[in-house]
C-alpha cells in the first residue's frame, strides 16, 4: 500500500486481498471502512473471505464484528445480503442469469 501513488491503485491493493484465504484479508480492509474513497472495495473484501465456512467458523468472533459494520455502513444492497447470510452460517445463493 505504501507503494500505491493514487486512489485507483490503493483500490486495487484491497481487492486483491480477497484471493488471500487468510483471516488476515479480513482484518486488512477495516482500517478503511470509514474512508469513502476506499469503502466499498473495503465491504466487498469483507464479505468475500466470509464465504469460506471453515475460514469464518474458526475466527467467528471476528467476523461477526466485520460483518456487523459492513451491514451498518454499506448502501449496496447485495453486499449486505451476503453479509447477512454469513452471519447465518449460510452460503450466498447467486440469481440465475437472464437467459
Amino acid at each position: 500500500m505504501k507503494l500505491a501513488a493514487r486512489d485507483e491503485e490503493r483500490i486495487l491493493v484491497i481487492r486483491r486481498a480477497q484471493a488471500i484465504r487468510d483471516v488476515a484479508s479480513l482484518r486488512y480492509p477495516v482500517p478503511f471502512l470509514d474512508q469513502p474513497a476506499y469503502a466499498q472495495a473495503a465491504y466487498e473484501t469483507i464479505v468475500e473471505p466470509a464465504h469460506h465456512r471453515e475460514l469464518r467458523d474458526a475466527n467467528k468472533a471476528e467476523f461477526e464484528t466485520a460483518l456487523n459494520a459492513v451491514i451498518r455502513i454499506s448502501e449496496d444492497p447485495v453486499v449486505v445480503e451476503r453479509a447477512h447470510r454469513y452471519k447465518k452460517g449460510q452460503t450466498r445463493v447467486r440469481p440465475k442469469a437472464a437467459q
